[in-house]
């Protein structure tokens, strides 16, 4: 998941302050950080 990482890391920020002004932003949030996390 190297290239996943690398693209994260770039847009997680901008992702971040994006979504996190409304809580389904927060939920979608939690839900690809579940399917990173089983990848």
């Amino acid at each position: 998941m190297d290239g996943a990482s690398g693209i994260m890391g770039i847009y997680l920020p901008w992702f971040w302050t994006k979504m996190t002004e409304n809580s389904l932003g927060t939920f979608f949030f939690v839900v690809f950080d579940m399917l990173l996390d089983t990848c």
